[in-house]
């Protein structure tokens, strides 16, 4: 009972991070995973692009405002994997893509690497991820799965979840 009390203080702040516009309507769910924001009411404090020069070309999603900050952020395929290729990417082996813990660079799916820009309205976080959106690695890509705070030892990281028109299509 004092765990879920103190798990509840932890997570407490980033409810409102992870609380959408009431009027939001939610696609794309299964079985296996849940729905996500459908990609027409997606905040604007969100943006996918499947190139972006500030990534030397490759996919990049970025985040302004209340999500400028986010621990993690990463594309699902439909199938909801965020580890993709299972092996040959960034030198990666089979064992060590499919770790427990592997690193990022063993996804094409997951950020590489993020950087804060500048921009006319604020700041923006800007995170690249390992391939173009018009690839063939990104061709089943159809969400944005954010994890706004890590919560250790723990599967309760509250996370936001936004669906994209597809990998080749930019949003916001």
């Amino acid at each position: 009972m004092k765990l879920i009390k103190i798990l509840t203080l932890l997570l407490l702040p980033y409810a409102a991070l992870a609380q959408e516009d009431d009027t939001v309507n939610y696609c794309n769910g299964s079985r296996r995973f849940k729905p996500c924001v459908c990609a027409e009411d997606v905040s604007e404090l969100v943006s996918y692009r499947p190139t972006y020069a500030g990534c030397n070309g490759n996919a990049a999603i970025l985040t302004r405002g209340k999500y400028l900050d986010l621990f993690s952020v990463v594309v699902r395929d439909r199938e909801n994997r965020d580890r993709w290729p299972v092996s040959g990417f960034g030198g990666c082996s089979r064992a060590l893509a499919t770790s427990k813990f592997p690193p990022n660079r063993c996804s094409a799916f997951k950020s590489q690497r993020n950087y804060v820009q500048e921009t006319e309205n604020g700041q923006e976080r800007v995170f690249c991820l390992g391939a173009k959106g018009t690839s063939r690695l990104f061709a089943n890509v159809r969400r944005i799965t954010a994890k706004l705070a890590d919560v250790p030892n723990s599967n309760k990281d509250p996370l936001v979840r936004w669906c994209l028109e597809g990998p080749t299509v930019p949003l916001n």
